[in-house]
C-alpha cells in the first residue's frame, strides 16, 4: 500500500496510509492541470460497474511505475462508499482513491472532457507537457501501454 505525504500547514508533514477521501472539482482539476509526474492517469469508476472493477488491477499496476501517477475517482454515492472501499481492499489497490464531491454530474463531465458522454469506466491520461488522451470504455494492459506510448512520443 502506498503512503501519501500530507501537508498540514506551517511546514508540518505527516505520513498517512493511503485512504480514500473526498475531492471537489477544483482538487480534481489540480490533478490533471498541474501533473506532478511524467504521466498522470485518472480513472473514473463506481462499485456497481463491472468493467470498472475488472480493469482496476491492470491500471493499478501502471500506478506502481516510477514515472506515472494514478488516481482512482469513485463516482459512488455517499451511501455506497463502504462498498467501494471493500472493492478497493479486495482488489489490493495501492493507488490513491478519491470519492468525487460534486452533486452535478454534468458539471463534472464538462470539467474533465468535452467528448465524455458520462459512461464509465472513463480514463484521462495526461502528459506533463499538457497533452491529453481520454478513453471512455474498459482498458486492458496492451491498450494502456499504447495510450501511454502515444502520449509520451515526441514530447
Amino acid at each position: 500500500m502506498k503512503t501519501m505525504i500530507l501537508f498540514l500547514g506551517l511546514g508540518v508533514f505527516l505520513n498517512v496510509p493511503n485512504e480514500s477521501q473526498k475531492i471537489d472539482l477544483k482538487g480534481l482539476k489540480s490533478l490533471y492541470e498541474k501533473p506532478s509526474n511524467d504521466v498522470t492517469i485518472i480513472n473514473f469508476w463506481a462499485s456497481w460497474c463491472g468493467p470498472c472493477i475488472k480493469e482496476m488491477p491492470v491500471l493499478d499496476g501502471f500506478g506502481a511505475q516510477e514515472n506515472i501517477d494514478l488516481f482512482f475517482i469513485s463516482m459512488d454515492f455517499e451511501q455506497d462508499e463502504d462498498k467501494a472501499k471493500k472493492i478497493l481492499s479486495k482488489k489490493g489497490v495501492a493507488s490513491k482513491n478519491y470519492f468525487i464531491d460534486e452533486k452535478d454530474p454534468d458539471k463534472l463531465i464538462r470539467s474533465v472532457e468535452d467528448s465524455w458522454t458520462g459512461a464509465i469506466p472513463a480514463t484521462l491520461f495526461v502528459h506533463r507537457s499538457g497533452k491529453r488522451i481520454f478513453h471512455e470504455a474498459e482498458l486492458n494492459h496492451e491498450q494502456i501501454q499504447i495510450i501511454i506510448k502515444n502520449l509520451t512520443t515526441n514530447q
